[in-house]
């Protein structure tokens, strides 16, 4: 049988090997049996940037609005803290909120799905992802709130927004790859976070302790710890589906730790299921509620569908800077300075360089494997071919001596199938 050459080519320089055809990618295979070249049909679009489909162009967009977004809580819950309210009461009214205006959503896409899907959401895995996912943004809020309390404010910004590094860590526990141009982006990220720190204006009463930096770095961990599950439950479940329970359960986490700093006495007054409309608070409690609450959330999540949670956890990093302009514009806080302005620039990009590495990264991995297996059989091809072509071959013998009359006649005389 004589090798494709053609083929064999253009295996090697990876040309004319895929094509389109009535909208289905199609691609020349190796018949395993007979060798023989033939058109495969193959599910979806080829792997290849020029699809331009890898990150559609709405991706960056709706994380950029989701991270303006969750800038203006910070802002808001200092405006409530200094008329009085408690910051991690606020935190559980915000998270009240998002859970009662999520859930319409939820119960549309939950009778939306198929039968057979419903049945395949009630498992333990899916539970302990949802549960998981849940205490990690209920802890981040809470260690987050006990973090600027209890240490600097300085300490407490650049250890909170360290969850890219968790993101990586946990990334690499888990089995997962992390390039060298994704770790060089998230140390970029962390230069830019740390100049942001730098550039902060530390308040005057507030004093360096251990046990608060350590509260503000598991809070960051927490946060990494939510972007992963979140990444995980994306991929099973409809978006308000498993958001709604995660924001009903960090309701219920942060409502028990409030529950229980009133009883202690930690909290004045107590708690109360809607006291935020008796006390003066309505208003910005259901703006943190929708916007940073829902549409932040919903930002967040959607993003994960297409881009590493690394992505988004750098994003986050730029919040500092936006929040500190929100805060000025609002009163709250004094007008930034240069470092912070040129650490929120670094950080901004180190998240477009991030983006582009994950999204080419993912583009290569399964490139890279299909031309591996590609080339595996065209090599496997040959050497059938070869094998099949040696031993058929008529070589010249001695009768005498039985052996080749001449040496070069040892060579096989390639005929034509």
């Amino acid at each position: 049988m004589k090798m494709p050459e053609d083929k064999c080519t253009t295996a090697l320089t990876g040309e004319d090997l895929e094509g389109s055809k009535d909208g289905c990618y199609f691609y020349q295979k190796l018949d395993g049996e007979n060798f023989n070249w033939k058109e495969e049909e193959k599910g979806g679009n080829p792997p290849t940037a020029a699809t331009g489909e890898a990150v559609p162009c709405f991706v960056m967009p709706l994380l950029a609005a989701a991270v303006g977004l969750g800038s203006i809580a910070g802002p808001i819950m200092k405006m409530m803290e200094n008329e009085g309210a408690e910051p991690l009461q606020v935190a559980t009214w915000r998270h009240e909120i998002s859970a009662l205006v999520m859930f319409p959503f939820a119960v549309y896409q939950w009778f939306g799905m198929k039968s057979e899907a419903r049945q395949a959401a009630f498992t333990w895995c899916n539970f302990g992802a949802v549960s998981l996912c849940a205490l990690g943004l209920a802890s981040h809020f809470g260690f987050w709130i006990w973090s600027l309390q209890n240490t600097a404010l300085t300490h407490s910004l650049f250890l909170c927004i360290l969850s890219p590094v968790f993101v990586t860590f946990f990334t690499l526990i888990r089995g997962g790859t992390v390039q060298r141009t994704e770790l060089l982006a998230v140390g970029l990220g962390l230069v830019g976070s740390s100049i942001l720190a730098a550039g902060a204006e530390v308040e005057k009463d507030a004093e360096f302790t251990l046990l608060g930096d350590l509260a503000a770095l598991a809070a960051a961990c927490g946060f990494a710890l939510y972007l992963l599950c979140g990444k995980n439950l994306r991929g099973k479940l409809p978006l308000f589906v498993y958001l709604w329970p995660v924001n009903v359960m960090v309701f219920i986490y942060l409502g028990a730790i409030l529950m229980l700093s009133s009883e202690l006495g930690g909290v004045p007054g107590g708690y109360q299921l809607i006291s935020w409309t008796t006390e003066g608070y309505a208003t910005r409690t259901l703006i943190l509620g929708v916007g940073p609450g829902v549409f932040c959330h919903f930002g967040y999540n959607i993003s994960m569908g297409y881009v590493k949670p690394l992505v988004v956890s750098v994003a986050m990093s730029v919040v500092p800077l936006l929040g500190s302009i929100i805060g000025w514009w609002m009163g709250e806080t004094g007008s930034p300075g240069l470092l912070t302005v040129f650490g929120g620039m670094v950080t901004m990009a180190a998240t477009i360089w991030l983006s582009h590495a994950s999204s080419k990264q993912d583009f290569c991995t399964e490139s890279e494997d299909e031309e591996q297996l590609l080339l595996i059989l065209v090599a496997s091809m040959t050497v059938r071919s070869n094998l099949n072509q040696v031993i058929r071959s008529p070589i010249l013998v001695d009768k005498q001596q039985k052996l080749p009359a001449n040496p070069t006649d040892l060579r096989p005389h390639w005929g034509e199938d």
